[in-house]
């Protein structure tokens, strides 16, 4: 579990940084909950836009790309679905 834990999380990494501005200040980590992986990424407040989208967009496709990775490695569908949550770096 702990090695499906560290793709997924891997994954989300690949796919902010291919978003944002600044790749090299995107921090990504992990943590569980009684709901599943949470996925934490921090990102400058300059990319806040470029990551979630228009309407959220982009974010809702990362979230479900996760989702889809999740499966195949064989999370179950339903309620401990591993998510994504953003956190702006601050200023500095």
């Amino acid at each position: 579990m702990e090695n499906r834990d560290k793709r997924l999380e891997e994954a989300v990494g690949y796919m902010v940084r291919g978003v944002a501005s600044r790749p090299d200040e995107v921090e990504v980590s992990q943590a569980t909950s009684p709901r599943g992986l949470i996925v934490r990424v921090r990102i400058a407040e300059r990319d806040k836009g470029r990551i979630i989208g228009r309407q959220g967009r982009n974010i809702q496709a990362m979230r479900a790309l996760l989702a889809a990775g999740a499966q195949a490695l064989g999370v179950p569908p339903g309620d401990n679905q591993p998510t994504i949550e953003l956190d702006e770096a601050e200023r500095g």
